[in-house]
């Protein structure tokens, strides 16, 4: 192709160039003749093939590039880093398979129109072509090559920077090097302004890891939660008044406070980063769904020091980002590695972001919660029954039971009644959000039913106890399967690739989310065992 076009003089030539600013150069003097003479445009021109060969090239750079390295144009108004191949021809409008369906004839005469225009007309007529034209690919790719021809008029100077920098590199010219890059780090500030603060602190915050640090520290906390009952239950035995257990509780209490900072501090920092609400995309819905169920299980913990709300609030917290660490892997969802990923289109409302998305999140969140607490449960019951039986510990044991179903009922009901809340005006706010996105309030989309599910599951369960059809087994048993009905939600219907809400689509979830609900189902079954029915009697020693 480069042969038939003759554009082996315009690329570069290590035999004559010192480095790559001499091919932009030259392409640069391409675009400026054909700037001059936009009679050029035209099918069969050579120079135009030229320009054209050049175009696409530089936008098939963009493609693979994940360095923004060129600062914003004091003319920007979004203040957005580049890559270099946007710097040279500016951003595809839509996916390179796009240009199959442009009309050529139209394309050359468009452009043609597009370029004969003075700078300051032709910026406003390509604003009205990306606003009003966004399904025609042939006016929107035009508007990218005259963009590119007549408003791109010469090499921004900080590409010629970093080939200096390259060069000072292989030359292991120190001085040189340390030079250009304190010109880099100048130019950086004149043209980003704030964000050049932004990138330092996104340096010291990825350096810091918030979430790996949070998530070894709320195994800690549910180990030494999980001592003190051990503890409680071993001084009580021997007549000891219990202050280790105590004692072990209040660090757990302390370590949780700790950690729900760096926790805090990790999400606060994306939304300075971003700036954006905290909930963007799957990865980050998973870090809060862990933050607010910590939270909540953080105050809980203030009034009923029993290490139970501590236990439960890390165990969710734990397993949310572990999740979250594995989404972040997930090629499907994640193909550049960046969780910071830019904001599609559907979801670009910071409004909206914040108000039905964090309030539905936390709806997940105090769900989850409430399901784990109902687990709590079933294996509080299920030590009654294995070890209820023995001379030893079986007292004590045993007068932990009703206790354990008050405090664990009350804790469930609680949380389920915030969780109807949260998710009920979530929900609401969805509808809104939808119709003035799509024209109406509710469509029976796939995420939709799930987010109803959520309402209906939360329903079932207050009613179930209002009524007393429901004691504190089955309410724990509905509070479990809470967990398969939010984890549907949450993954399950992104699986399906259908509806409006399929920009979230995933194809690795089905075997992890199986295996969740298989667990939830095995506890439920747990639970309705024939040992649970009836109290477990102490057997006498030999």
């Amino acid at each position: 192709m480069a042969e038939q076009l003759q554009v082996a003089d315009v690329l570069f030539d290590p035999e004559k160039d010192t480095d790559l600013t001499a091919e932009y150069e030259r392409f640069r003097e391409l675009t400026n003749e054909l700037a001059n003479r936009p009679e050029d445009i035209r099918m069969g021109s050579a120079d135009f093939a030229k320009v054209v060969f050049f175009l696409d090239h530089y936008s098939r750079m963009n493609i693979w590039s994940e360095f923004f390295a060129i600062p914003p144009e004091k003319s920007d108004p979004k203040k957005q880093w580049r890559s270099i191949g946007e710097s040279l021809v500016g951003k595809e409008p839509l996916d390179s398979k796009e240009k199959q369906k442009m009309d050529p004839s139209r394309f050359a005469s468009t452009l043609q129109e597009l370029v004969s225009m003075e700078p300051e007309a032709l910026a406003a007529r390509l604003l009205q072509i990306r606003e009003n034209l966004k399904m025609d690919p042939t006016a929107l790719f035009a508007s990218q090559y005259a963009e590119a021809i007549k408003l791109r008029r010469e090499v921004d100077p900080v590409l010629g920077l970093y080939e200096k920098l390259k060069a000072s590199y292989q030359d292991q010219d120190y001085r040189t090097f340390n030079q250009t890059v304190a010109e880099l780090r100048k130019v950086g500030k004149e043209r980003a302004g704030d964000d050049a603060f932004t990138l330092e602190f996104e340096k010291t915050y990825n350096g810091f890891e918030p979430f790996y640090r949070s998530s070894i520290a709320y195994v800690l906390i549910f180990l030494i939660a999980g001592i003190s009952w051990l503890a409680s239950t071993y001084s009580t035995t021997l007549g000891r008044k219990g202050e280790t257990a105590s004692m072990l509780r209040n660090v757990a209490y302390i370590l949780t406070a700790i950690v729900l900072l760096s926790h805090t501090f990790g999400l606060a920092g994306r939304m300075y980063i971003e700036g954006r609400p905290p909930v963007t995309n799957l990865y980050s819905s998973a870090l809060f769904i862990g933050w607010g169920a910590v939270l909540l299980c953080f105050f809980t913990e203030k009034y009923l020091r029993l290490g139970v709300a501590s236990a439960m609030g890390s165990l969710v917290g734990f397993g949310s980002l572990v999740i979250a660490h594995n989404l972040s892997l997930d090629s499907s969802l994640n193909p550049t590695g960046d969780t910071m990923e830019m904001m599609r289109a559907v979801l670009d409302s910071n409004f909206w972001l914040a108000t039905h998305v964090v309030i539905i999140t936390i709806g997940y969140s105090t769900t989850f919660l409430a399901g784990f607490l109902g687990i709590a449960y079933v294996c509080h019951k299920l030590v009654l029954s294995l070890f209820g039986r023995t001379t030893k510990y079986g007292p004590k044991l045993m007068g932990t039971e009703k206790n354990a179903q008050r405090i664990l009922g009350a804790m469930i009901y609680g949380i389920t009644c915030f969780s109807l809340f949260f998710s009920l005006v979530g929900t609401v706010l969805g509808g809104i959000w939808a119709d003035q996105s799509w024209g109406r309030f509710w469509g029976w989309d796939a995420k939709e039913n799930g987010a109803l599910l959520i309402v209906i599951w939360n329903a079932i369960l207050l009613h179930a106890r209002w009524s007393g059809t429901a004691k504190i087994r089955g309410i724990s048993s509905i509070a479990i399967f809470g967990n398969v009905v939010t984890a549907w939600s949450w993954f399950g219907t992104n699986m399906l690739g259908v509806g409006l809400h399929s920009y979230g689509f995933m194809d690795k979830a089905f075997n992890p989310l199986m295996y969740f609900i298989l667990i939830q189902l095995i506890f439920i079954g747990i639970a309705y065992l024939p040992s649970f029915k009836s109290k477990p009697t102490i057997e006498a020693s030999a």
